[in-house]
């Protein structure tokens, strides 16, 4: 019976270990998360909870949308979270004061969780990871830490332990030995090999906390053998080239603005194929799917809210469903920049869905797609295009016309259209896939019977863009309406300082340009400090 006693009372002594052990361990878990969600705020200047204040539509919505659109109480708003997020991860790591950190991390996860649920019509339809119907890891985690605040926390190893068992030694330090009821914890300190242990063991956290330090440091790029390697190899020295990609902090100048009837519009317009997962990279046929794998929902409305941070001020994009839905998320955020429509009207049954799409969802003004112009113009199709623009109009928008080949402004104005614009490809042709001179034929694409079917798409099989660069600069300076140029780069082949002053210097007045977030600074620096030198230009500013 008495072997039987001590074999129960042994069992039970190591399910209560594992017990700490598993949620001690579940504790440095959480801490470990909170920490590192705190500290990469505070490392990225640009952060801030407005769009997530500002989107927040279920209740207390008015509070947390009044608090996103005051800027003094925002800032506040943004310091305190970070704040609090760094400390509850530090404090529950370290095991100092952990029950109120466990009560201050769940009162600021339930404040997330109430301003973004997880269902019915406030769940946000962008996919985010970790959303279960009622239950996402805001909620998960807020009853973790419920779970930990109601243990004791000098239960688990920690700065707690060591606190409460120098609390209970003041407390009857005056009692003789016999009579003190030091806590659990006051064999660390008897002088014994066994209390060494138990300090050792409460001091564990230490170099977690350590070991998150120098993973967090890696992960930034402030302490990695791999990125001084990468820093110390160039493009003739080795195969691998580490580029430094520009930030906010990075951002010089103002980008300066023009105005196409009426409309104030940035020198550089965000373009919409890269977001749409349309690369032009040549024969590469696994870049496009790529070019899609990267430009998640949420990073197309993060490249949106740089650029308008960076003074870009219109972008231009398809009427896609998901576009447009990404443009009411990007306005529901609080989202300022203006867009373009940019649509086809080839469609025999349905012409001008997308036009009417573009109007019904705030376009400031609609371009009809080169390959739908140049099919109209190839066909002699010209009141086709008419009845697109007046449309247009009517609707007290801005009009263009887009095209690669210079023929289509010809015919455009000398049939009369009343075009606000005109997007005319322009670039360079010294790049290495540029076809040879010799083997341009002029509208080899357009004049083709099977123009228009994928055997034949693409410009001199996706290598060339604007086959008439000296025709296009010559009629355009005396054309006495705005230029917007796009393809300036030649889809990606051409270098962008030289590229944006040719366009500029050769008589566009704006440029469009699709851009990965990781240059839209440098490429409005670029403009920025080309708009502000000495230009050897001809043509007359038009908008």
């Amino acid at each position: 019976m008495v072997q039987l006693e001590k074999q129960t009372t042994n069992l039970n002594l190591l399910m209560a270990r594992l017990q700490i052990t598993a949620l001690f361990l579940f504790r440095m878990i959480i801490g470990w998360h909170f920490l590192y969600e705190g500290l990469v705020k505070i490392f990225t200047p640009e952060w801030t909870s407005k769009q997530y204040l500002l989107t927040s539509d279920w209740i207390f919505s008015g509070i947390f949308q009044a608090m996103a659109q005051s800027s003094g109480l925002l800032t506040i708003i943004d310091i305190i979270n970070m704040a609090l997020l760094t400390l509850v991860g530090a404090f529950l790591i370290l095991g100092i004061y952990s029950r109120t950190a466990s009560l201050a991390g769940a009162s600021l996860l339930m404040l997330y969780y109430v301003a973004h649920p997880p269902f019915g019509a406030w769940a946000t339809s962008i996919p985010v990871e970790g959303n279960y119907l009622i239950f996402d890891k805001n909620l998960i985690e807020f009853f973790g830490l419920l779970v930990l605040a109601v243990f004791p926390p000098s239960a688990f190893p920690g700065f707690d332990r060591i606190r409460a068992f120098l609390k209970s030694k003041r407390r009857y330090k005056h009692l003789p030995l016999e009579k003190q009821h030091i806590s659990e914890e006051s064999p660390m300190y008897d002088g014994s090999s066994k209390s060494r242990r138990e300090l050792i063991k409460n001091l564990v956290t230490l170099p977690v906390l350590g070991g998150f330090t120098l993973a967090f440091l890696h992960k930034r790029g402030w302490f990695s053998s791999e990125e001084e390697v990468l820093k110390r190899t160039d493009s003739v020295s080795g195969a691998t080239r580490a580029y430094n990609f520009a930030g906010l902090k990075d951002l010089k100048g103002t980008l300066l603005c023009g105005n196409i009837g009426g409309v104030e519009i940035s020198r550089l317009i965000f373009g919409g194929n890269l977001i749409n997962g349309y690369a032009h990279a040549r024969d590469l046929i696994y870049v496009s799917p790529l070019v899609r794998s990267y430009f998640t929902d949420e990073r197309i409305l993060q490249s949106w809210f740089l650029a308008e941070q960076c003074g870009i001020n219109t972008m231009s994009t398809w009427p896609t469903n998901r576009t447009l839905h990404l443009i009411k998320v990007y306005r529901q955020r609080g989202g300022k920049i203006q867009w373009l429509g940019h649509v086809d009207i080839s469609d025999p049954k349905e012409p001008y869905l997308s036009l009417q799409q573009c109007i019904d969802n705030g376009a400031v003004g609609i371009y009809i797609a080169g390959d739908a112009v140049e099919r109209k113009v190839t066909d002699g199709r010209i009141d086709d295009l008419g009845k697109a623009i007046n449309l247009i109009k009517r609707n007290k928008l801005i009009a263009g016309v887009a095209c690669h080949m210079i023929r289509v402004p010809i015919v455009c104005e000398e049939s009369g259209l009343d075009v606000d614009f005109y997007m005319k490809t322009l670039h360079m042709d010294n790049y290495w896939s540029a076809t040879p001179k010799d083997q341009r034929t002029v509208n080899v694409r357009f004049g083709d019977p099977d123009f228009g079917t994928k055997s034949d798409f693409g410009h001199y099989h996706d290598n060339i863009w604007c086959i008439d660069a000296e025709e296009s600069i010559a009629y355009m300076k005396n054309l006495p309406k705005p230029w917007i140029g796009f393809k300036v780069l030649a889809a990606g082949a051409l270098e962008v300082a030289d590229s944006f002053k040719y366009a500029f210097e050769n008589g566009t007045d704006f440029i469009h340009v699709g851009m990965f977030d990781f240059q839209i600074v440098n490429d409005v620096n670029i403009t920025s400090q080309i708009l502000s030198g000495n230009l050897t230009r001809t043509r007359p500013w038009y908008g």
